[in-house]
């Protein structure tokens, strides 16, 4: 199934009422940081923190994860929403696979060059944001990220 890139925008006030009684954060795990143009994990700081991720999830099962990935401004624009997204794809397999956690306590959004730095290489990142919904119930991923002010970002669809 081919996956369609949507961009969402959302009003803050819209998110917070969807919010009432949760609260989203982003947590101690250490952002995973990526080469220029790459999706490829490196070090031995990706898989601490991929691990603490999947503890966290394992040990909270009212959690949620949304891993936020970003790209620097080297060129298209477009192509820097795909290829964040597709970083945000590989942290949330590697967390997948480190442990037994519902896939739907996982989302990805891609937040391509709206990354809040000039330093490119801190650009090109995955942010874990965790969210403890207190309720038995799976909050959106609009939701979760309007609860700590982002507004716009892509996510993918299946068509």
């Amino acid at each position: 199934m081919s996956k369609l890139l949507k961009s969402v925008s959302l009003s803050l006030a819209v998110g917070g009422a969807l919010l009432t009684g949760c609260a989203a954060r982003t947590a101690s795990v250490s952002p995973v940081y990526f080469q220029s143009g790459s999706t490829a994990l490196t070090s031995s700081a990706d898989s601490a923190a991929i691990a603490a991720a999947a503890k966290h999830l394992e040990n909270d099962p009212g959690t949620y994860l949304v891993l936020a990935g970003y790209a620097d401004s080297a060129g298209d624009a477009s192509a820097n929403d795909v290829l964040s997204l597709q970083r945000a794809d590989t942290i949330r397999a590697a967390v997948l696979a480190s442990g037994a956690i519902d896939p739907d306590r996982v989302k990805v959004v891609a937040l391509g060059e709206e990354a809040g730095t000039d330093d490119m290489q801190a650009a090109r990142r995955v942010e874990f944001i965790f969210h403890d919904s207190g309720r038995d119930e799976d909050p959106t991923v609009q939701s979760m990220l309007a609860a700590i002010g982002i507004t716009t970002f892509v996510t993918a669809d299946a068509e």
